[in-house]
């Protein structure tokens, strides 16, 4: 699977694995591979399909 196709696959649906459709995926430890990067590695037990999910800040808003 091409990575935007992978991307794609995810955002359609967050909660199931992206290769075989299954919802048996767990999701590693938060890591921060790089500064203002955050990621984890996911992997479907159904298939053994795995991939790196990163998180970038987008925006911010205070609270009060």
């Amino acid at each position: 699977m091409k990575p935007h196709e992978l991307r794609r696959a995810i955002k359609r649906s967050p909660n199931q694995c992206p290769h075989c459709g299954s919802e048996a995926i767990e999701a590693g430890p938060i890591i921060e591979p790089e500064a203002g990067t955050l990621a984890r590695h996911v992997e479907c037990s159904a298939c053994g399909c795995g991939w790196y999910e990163r998180y970038t800040l987008a925006d911010a808003t205070t609270t009060d």
